[in-house]
């Protein structure tokens, strides 16, 4: 264990010695040595790194000196606190601001009541002649504000402007492209523009922009970082007799942080959340002793009790202000807290084909808790994906990710339940796993939408392998159920949000190139490809360039023009299908001479063919049923929505194929009804 020497210049010495190495590490090797070891010179070189920028937020919030120097100790309590459960892959810097920024508010809080409480004993007023908006007023609606954000917007600012970082640095840090920071910068900016406004202070993105760069980080006293690392260490360490160097203020203010962190996590998870997690570890050994194979509860049947609530939420009037995407995210969470599943890849390649065997039901039992949080969310009409997870319990994916895991899991157990009779339950996985596909495309990216068919795609597999032992009237039902699923996000909304930030983009970082040697480098990077040689790339961004005269003006003006396509490329999306070919191709033709239009062209080929087959594949899921109730004569009423015509039906033993003349590559899209070599 590493020595603390008392002697404040001998610690110094000891610091421009020992420290060196340490300062060359990460944040996130710091704070895997200082758990290993409960290393001084760890915590030192962290304090000293962020000590300006937390100490600024606390002066600039608190102009009481002693308040801003215990809630800077503070904050760097709570980090030792913290750190097992840091996430190493996110900016340290931005953590410790939002920590310091909600310490310095609350003591400024405290305070101000303090003072009030004081007045009214001495029956004073207030005075009247106050400006509705002090200089003070906007300095700290600023530092709530920015660390209200959300992660991906804060973080941006913090590193810039109140780190001091280059556009490149906070780039590699966030591990973003070097391109994008500028439009991520503008977009984090603009938030918190609109934040400050709706509180009042109207100012433009420029004026945010100058209150940002204002406000600089603060010089940290000698003696105060020196007592920080102290009182750090003595405080991970439960040691005595710290009273020298840390006061009661500042401990108390970190022990109300870690109070105020736990509230928050039972506001977004849930009490029931925190139930599982402690009941799991006892309740999964249950499920592996006492329950004997092939169960109804190991195979994933929830139960009476579960059942019962389950069946009341289908009556049940949702509240009003409900979101799915709470759920849902308490769903992610269970998958991150205790549940490991086999493996994202193995779980999403062969949840339609593994063997139902002990373990699939093992695997389906301890996914339990997320899938009831996926049914419920399914029940709501009210999706929102702006919901500020980063206030309570965080996750390491994003919710396009965690929706993969969750369906796949649905699919396994509704697999389990139709092979053991139980096909109303398994239809109930199916409709919730569809439902949360379109819940999930409704957060405005093509990343998503694309999700939300993948999702859609091996839901109905499934169930089309086992339609024909569903009874008719279960059919109808089913039917009913289908229809009444919420609408898909919109791709043409999707696909004109992508452009516009794709070419805000590519406008903002060739207006900030002032040489031509940068300007082709941003180009190559552009144009190019990851698997690609340097060279090869370059030269593509070479011939992008002469495409575009040969100047950054021409490469602006050639991206300013599609802007006007956008509008029209979102119209041509809402066509039919069988319209939507024609009209690219007539617009590929008036656009040949758009450098930036064929740059994007691959890629709206490729949101074309998506749309289409997502097209077709529902147009068969319809015939598909058309037929089980109604005989193949039906299928004369039921056209393929892109090449027209009826689709091709191919019958086998244990049932039948439908085929469309639409392909994708060398194959037609097929969907499967029964099972084959059954």
């Amino acid at each position: 264990m590493t020595e603390v020497h008392p002697n404040p210049f001998l610690r110094h010495i000891r610091h421009l010695i020992v420290s060196i190495p340490a300062a060359a590490m990460t944040d996130g090797q710091l704070l895997e040595r200082f758990l290993a070891h409960h290393d001084e010179t760890a915590v030192e070189v962290l304090v000293r790194r962020y000590g300006p920028l937390v100490y600024g937020v606390c002066r600039r919030v608190l102009h009481d000196a002693h308040a801003a120097e215990d809630a800077f100790q503070a904050t760097f309590l709570v980090l030792v606190r913290k750190a097992p459960s840091l996430d190493r892959g996110r900016p340290l810097g931005s953590w410790l601001y939002t920590v310091a920024c909600r310490l310095a508010l609350t003591a400024r809080a405290k305070e101000l009541r303090r003072r009030q409480c004081e007045e009214q004993a001495a029956r004073r007023r207030l005075p009247t002649d106050r400006p509705a908006i002090s200089p003070d007023d906007l300095v700290v609606a600023l530092e709530e504000e920015l660390h209200r954000l959300p992660e991906r917007h804060r973080a941006p600012l913090v590193l810039c402007y109140l780190e001091g970082k280059t556009n490149d640095q906070a780039a590699e840090i966030l591990g973003c492209p070097r391109g994008s920071m500028a439009a991520r910068l503008a977009g984090a900016r603009e938030r918190l523009r609109q934040c400050l406004a709706r509180r009042g202070f109207v100012a433009p993105a420029a004026g945010v922009a100058t209150a940002l760069a204002t406000a600089a980080q603060a010089v940290v006293p000698l003696p105060l970082l020196d007592n920080t690392v102290r009182a750090a260490l003595w405080f991970v360490r439960g040691e005595a007799g710290a009273a020298s160097f840390v006061s009661a203020q500042a401990v108390a203010l970190a022990k109300g942080a870690f109070r105020a962190m736990f509230v928050n996590k039972l506001k977004i998870a849930g009490a029931m959340l925190l139930v599982v997690a402690m009941l799991g570890t006892g309740a999964t050994m249950l499920l592996k002793v006492a329950l004997p194979p092939g169960s109804p509860a190991q195979a994933g049947q929830p139960p009476p009790e579960a059942r019962t609530k389950r069946a009341k939420v289908p009556g049940a009037a949702p509240e009003r202000r409900a979101n799915a995407a709470l759920q849902y995210g308490q769903a992610f969470i269970a998958l991150r807290r205790g549940f490991k599943p086999i493996g994202e890849k193995k779980l999403l390649a062969e949840c339609q084909t593994m063997p139902l065997d002990a373990d699939a039901r093992e695997l389906v039992a301890k996914s339990g808790y997320a899938l009831r949080m996926v049914q419920q969310g399914a029940q709501l009409p009210r999706c929102d994906w702006r919901s500020d997870f980063e206030r309570g319990i965080e996750v390491s994916f994003t919710h396009g990710d965690g929706a993969r895991q969750l369906s796949a899991l649905a699919c396994l157990r509704a697999r389990l339940r139709f092979t053991e009779g139980h096909s109303a339950e398994a239809i109930d996985d199916i409709i919730a796993a569809l439902t949360m596909a379109r819940h999930i495309s409704l957060d405005g990216t093509l990343e998503s939408l694309w999700i939300g068919y993948e999702i859609e795609q091996r839901m109905s597999e499934i169930l089309t392998r086992y339609l024909p032992s569903i009874d008719s009237k279960m059919l109808r039902h089913l039917k009913s159920r289908l229809d009444a699923l919420p609408p898909r996000g919109s791709v043409a909304e999707a696909t004109m949000r992508m452009e516009e930030e794709l070419l805000t983009w590519i406008v903002g970082e060739v207006k900030e190139t002032n040489d031509k040697e940068r300007l082709l480098a941003f180009l190559s990077q552009l144009c190019g490809e990851k698997s690609a040689a340097a060279e090869k790339n370059r030269a593509k961004g070479r011939a992008f360039l002469e495409a575009c005269g040969g100047t950054a003006e021409g490469v602006v003006k050639s991206a300013e023009e599609m802007r006007s396509f956008s509008a029209r490329l979102a119209k041509m999306l809402d066509l039919p299908p069988d319209q939507v070919a024609k009209e690219f191709e007539r617009e590929e033709t008036k656009r040949a001479d758009n450098p930036v239009f064929n740059l994007f062209s691959p890629v709206l080929h490729n949101i074309r063919r998506r749309q289409a087959q997502a097209d077709v594949r529902r147009a068969l899921l319809s015939a598909a049923f058309a037929v089980q109730l109604h005989g193949r004569d039906v299928l004369k009423n039921h056209a393929d929505p892109v090449v027209g015509g009826r689709f091709d039906y191919v019958a086998f033993e244990s049932g039948f194929e439908l085929r469309s003349k639409w392909k994708l590559g060398d194959k037609p899209v097929a969907l499967t009804i029964g099972r084959r070599g059954k």
